[in-house]
């Protein structure tokens, strides 16, 4: 269908909430929402940013991914769930065969650093970091996604450029999902980027009991790791400066006995704490989409929407 065909189609269909979950990524029909497809529609998921549309409604984030402060560069009024707004399946097995380190290309007696964001968020700002911290933690290793021959190479130039040898760099490939999650409990701490985080990255890092250090920026991209992290009650693992950033990773790396018990909290946490607790997140999500229905049968103008009282933004932790 053209997109006046689609928007035709919805319109005809009576819908009471639209939901664009494609924002502008590959195969995203911005234009069919722009034509008001239904009388409430929302941004979710799909795009860590506003649309800019003028008839998108709502955009869903939380307190973290969306501070009060920051709401004036959206669009559309921010619909607040009230822990993370990523959406997250408890039901995800958990790998039953883990691979070798000899299997994954990892040393046995290294500690492993991990990277296994998609290449094009790595900026020299991270790189910088990450290749101070080799040097100073020389029975390591980084372990980072590079699915081409270019990026290998790009990324093995620019750690000779920083003192660090090829021997120090491990390059992963693309996987299957279940096979990425299976080759995950390899790692030993996962190295955040800045300007745009890993989202599903962190989640499924973290269903696998892998400690993720970020931090956050200012805008949406930059701060999903953290909302997760708050989410599964891991809020040191957020730090506010590239300086405390590295400290926090020299820190886990260096003290074995920190970081398992990291690795404990994580593992403990995981059922007990927001994060993949799928069942309450699913009411949440449907009492806020509810109220936003509610709010236009009425003539109301959108609003931003919370389940109760407005949340105060959480406090930066000392560190």
């Amino acid at each position: 269908m053209t997109d006046k065909q689609a928007a035709e189609r919805a319109r005809a269909d009576g819908l009471d909430i639209a939901v664009d979950m494609k924002g502008y990524t590959k195969g995203c029909r911005p234009l069919i929402f722009s034509q008001r497809v239904a009388p409430t529609q929302v941004s979710y998921l799909g795009y860590p940013g506003t649309s800019g549309i003028s008839n998108m409604d709502y955009f869903v984030g939380d307190p973290v991914t969306v501070p009060a402060k920051t709401r004036r560069f959206f669009n559309e009024k921010v619909i607040y769930m009230p822990n993370c707004y990523q959406a997250n399946d408890n039901l995800r097995p958990h790998p039953d065969v883990i691979p070798s380190k000899a299997e994954l290309g990892l040393p046995e007696d290294k500690f492993i650093f991990c990277s296994l964001n998609n290449p094009n968020k790595v900026t020299p700002v991270e790189y910088d970091i990450w290749m101070r911290l080799l040097h100073a933690v020389p029975d390591s290793v980084l372990w980072i996604l590079a699915p081409s021959e270019h990026q290998k190479k790009n990324l093995t130039d620019e750690a000779a450029a920083r003192g660090i040898g090829p021997e120090r760099l491990v390059f992963a490939g693309r996987l299957s999902n279940k096979a990425h999650l299976a080759r995950l409990p390899q790692a030993d701490l996962f190295l955040d980027t800045f300007n745009c985080c890993a989202h599903t990255t962190a989640s499924e890092t973290l269903w696998s009991g892998v400690p993720l250090i970020t931090k956050p920026g200012e805008q949406f991209a930059s701060r999903v790791a953290a909302s997760l992290l708050t989410a599964i009650g891991c809020e040191d693992l957020i730090t506010q400066s590239a300086e405390d950033y590295f400290d926090l990773a020299l820190k886990l790396a260096q003290d074995p006995e920190a970081l398992g018990q990291i690795k404990q909290r994580l593992k403990d946490n995981l059922w007990t704490t927001p994060l993949y607790d799928s069942e309450s997140y699913l009411r949440d999500f449907q009492d806020l989409m509810e109220k936003a229905v509610t709010r236009q049968r009425s003539g109301q103008a959108p609003k931003h929407l919370f389940l109760g009282e407005e949340p105060t933004s959480p406090k930066k932790k000392a560190r």
